[in-house]
Parts: C-alpha cells; sequence; structure tokens
C-alpha cells in the first residue's frame, strides 16, 4: 500500500498487522474474508472479482484465478528484481576503520 499525507492507494491485500488479523489469515475461511474486504479497498482485486462475475465464474474458479494470477505478478516482480540487481552496478567495498 503506498501512504501519502492526502491519500492511500491499495495495490492488493494488506499485510496482517493486528494479532486479530494474522490469526485470521491462518484459515481458509478468513482468507476469504481477507480477500472479500480487498474487493472493496483494492482496484486490482475489484477488477478480478468483476471479471468473474461477468464471466459467470463461480466461487472456486474466481480464487483459482485470483491466486494464478497473483503468482503470475509474484514470478514477474521476482525477475525484474534479479534483472535489476544484475543491470545496477554493486557499491564498492571499503574495508571497515579501526575503531
Amino acid at each position: 500500500m503506498t501512504r501519502d499525507r492526502y491519500f492511500t492507494i491499495q495495490i492488493g491485500l494488506r499485510e496482517p498487522e493486528t494479532p486479530t488479523e494474522v490469526e485470521e489469515a491462518t484459515t481458509v475461511a478468513g482468507m476469504r474474508r481477507i480477500i472479500n474486504r480487498a474487493s472493496r479497498e483494492s482496484s486490482i482485486v475489484c477488477a478480478c472479482f468483476e471479471k468473474a462475475w461477468i464471466q459467470g465464474m463461480t466461487s472456486e474458479e474466481t480464487y483459482v484465478t485470483l491466486a494464478y494470477h497473483a503468482l503470475i505478478s509474484l514470478q514477474k516482480a521476482v525477475e525484474e528484481n534479479i534483472h535489476l540487481h544484475e543491470l545496477l552496478p554493486m557499491p564498492a567495498q571499503f574495508p571497515k576503520m579501526p575503531p
């Protein structure tokens, strides 16, 4: 999530913060509630649910589609991160000064 003084942009799911949210994220029913809440907070999750509804997908098909696209996005992010690390030069390693 990107936070700013004036607005908040929710891209995907929020990281569980409170002990109750962490506990909720350990069960399938809890994860379903978190994802359903995200469909109101995140434009990406909302778009996925709308597409699934328009295509007449079942709940299972909707969640499989969400999982598939989430895993594809994760793979792309990891590949991009690796690519950036390969492009950027490593900073010079300087010996530590004795105290």
